[in-house]
């Protein structure tokens, strides 16, 4: 497989704080910790995933909640300092004290707004129907 073997140890290993456990969170949180640094990850949900949560309810997708699942093994396994249930803000990272701070809290859906019609009431947007915030009609 390419690119096996071939990640380098740190030549100084530091504490590193990553702030968000969606996809790019874990997997940043995993490389460093290959790489030997002290890795602790923030996430504000009780649970990883971000995005990925989100698209697993569409049907006939529920895979890719896979992608997770295999991503919080890799941290866990790794030792990665898992913190769940903690929304993070700047005086909250300040007193984390790290050498490195990454943050990863993900993306947002582009809004509707410009788009003609979108304020009419019969107009949902499907993270919303996704997240059984809103029912779809017909």
């Amino acid at each position: 497989m390419y690119g096996t073997g071939t990640l380098k140890k740190a030549d100084k290993v530091k504490k590193v704080a990553v702030i968000g456990g969606g996809p790019a969170g874990l997997k940043a949180a995993e490389i460093l910790a290959r790489r030997g640094h002290r890795v602790s990850i923030y996430e504000e949900k009780e649970g990883f995933g971000g995005q990925v949560n989100i698209a697993a309810r569409i049907p006939n997708r529920e895979e890719i909640k896979e992608i997770v699942r295999y991503m919080r093994i890799q941290v866990e396994n790794l030792g990665v300092d898992i913190h769940l249930g903690e929304k993070m803000n700047v005086e909250s990272v300040k007193g984390l004290e790290a050498e490195v701070i990454i943050v990863a809290t993900g993306s947002r859906p582009a809004e509707a707004e410009g788009i003609e019609g979108y304020e009419q009431d019969n107009v949902v947007n499907v993270r919303d129907v996704l997240l059984e915030k809103v029912e779809a009609g017909e």
